[in-house]
This record gives C-alpha cells, structure tokens and sequence, in this order.
C-alpha cells in the first residue's frame, strides 16, 4: 500500500471528524483530490467517498451505543457539518434514524 492511502486511513482512523470531504483528506495526505480518490479505490477497493460515509456511520453507531450524546452532537463528533445532513446520510445507510438505533440497541441490551 501507498504512503499516501496509508495515511489517509490513519487520519480517517484517528481524526474522522477532522476532514469535511475527500479534498481535506487529500489535502492532508499532500496528493490532488482526483490521485488520492484513484489511489484509494485501487488500494482499499472502496471509493473514498464511500469509505468515509461507512466510517463516519461505524463511529456514530458507536456513539449512539457507548453515550448519551444527542444526534446532532453525534453528527458533529464524527465530522458531519450539518444536522440534516447527519440525519439524512445515517438513516440512508442503515435504516433507521439514530434515535431509532439508539433505542432498539438498548431495548436489546435491556436497558431502554
């Protein structure tokens, strides 16, 4: 694997909610948008795009499981800007809103 795309998945590891979109990471890594995005999906298999999403939603599902934040604290704690764009992309990948995945992890654990 590439230095590049190497560091890009530390960072995004390390400092999720750091980066607003591919061009911060790049920008970070010191590659152009478009090298880092080609780099990245011949690497990693998954486009950049899309490895951001699934991890921003990996660590709000966290979240929602380990605290009591609130869904916009949760949005913003993983690099989301905007509340109805948090709301929006969560609900889009998993189905339900995080409100909704909050309750039934903990019904499930028993304590909702």
């Amino acid at each position: 694997m590439t230095d590049p795309v190497r560091w890009a998945l530390a960072l995004l590891d390390h400092k999720l909610a750091t980066f607003a979109g591919p061009e911060d990471v790049a920008r970070a890594v010191g590659l152009l948008p478009e090298t880092l995005r080609r780099q990245f999906k011949r690497e990693v298999g998954v486009p950049l795009d899309k490895y951001l999403t699934q991890r921003r939603v990996a660590e709000a599902q966290r979240l929602l499981e380990e605290t009591d934040l609130q869904a916009a604290e949760v949005g913003r704690a993983v690099g989301w800007r905007r509340e109805d764009t948090a709301a929006h992309v969560f609900q889009r990948e998993t189905g339900t809103t995080m409100q909704g995945y909050r309750r039934s992890v903990r019904e499930g654990r028993g304590d909702g």
